[in-house]
């Protein structure tokens, strides 16, 4: 399981295959959303981007991790 907390809202992504990508609730860009992993903030266009309302990491999470993204909607 990992799980996707979202400021204003949450949800939980159960996924048993590697995923990269996760689906925010509203659509957003890289800038203006810090994300974090594991709660260390990760760096905009190195480990993260977003075009949407995807947010693709530049690695494959773990099973078990917490990602946080926190914007203003």
């Amino acid at each position: 399981e990992i799980r996707l907390s979202l400021v204003g809202s949450e949800m939980c992504i159960r996924d048993s295959a590697s995923t990269t990508a996760f689906t925010l609730s509203n659509n957003a860009s890289t800038n203006d959303v810090f994300v974090f992993y594991n709660g260390v903030a990760m760096r905009p266009t190195t480990d993260y981007s977003i075009s949407g309302a995807t947010l693709t990491f530049t690695f494959t999470p773990v099973n078990g991790s917490e990602l946080m993204a926190r914007y203003f909607i």
